[in-house]
């Protein structure tokens, strides 16, 4: 499945590709959920999008595409919690890893969940129930 970004508006070049790879793909428009995309997929690539932060979210493999060396390297690439390609050879070599050795896959979700606990809060779906819990603990609170 591709998802287009929702300010990319015309899928032909991922038709082309898929067509010249003879790969069977679904093309979403930029309009459809994003999270639908994601848990209904079994991994999720990207070139930048922190879109990879929400398939770390969802337990998915991430891969990293930068096969033009564009920009640094962002801390999840540095921290490993994704798969890094580079290239074309790497890239069908990580992605048949991933997807067939189930303890590689295992060492990688386990970092991208490292990852998220280190750089971010609580993701369990509570943050309202803090927050309203905070506001409501100190909204009377003498200044």
């Amino acid at each position: 499945m591709v998802k287009l970004h929702p300010a990319e508006l015309d899928a032909e070049l991922y038709k082309k590709l898929a067509e010249q790879e003879n790969i069977s793909t679904t093309i979403l428009d930029g309009k459809q959920d994003t999270f639908e995309a994601i848990a209904s997929s079994d991994f999720f690539s990207t070139m930048t999008s922190t879109v990879a932060l929400e398939a770390m979210m969802f337990n998915k493999p991430v891969f990293i595409f930068n096969f033009a060396n564009y920009g640094g390297a962002n801390d999840w690439v540095k921290e490993k919690a994704v798969t890094y390609i580079t290239n074309r050879e790497s890239g069908k070599k990580e992605i048949k890893r991933v997807l067939s050795d189930k303890r590689y896959l295992d060492d990688l979700l386990k970092r991208e969940k490292n990852f998220l606990k280190k750089h971010y809060y609580k993701i369990d779906g509570k943050a309202t129930e803090r927050l309203y819990e905070l506001i409501k603990n100190n909204i009377n609170q003498p200044k």
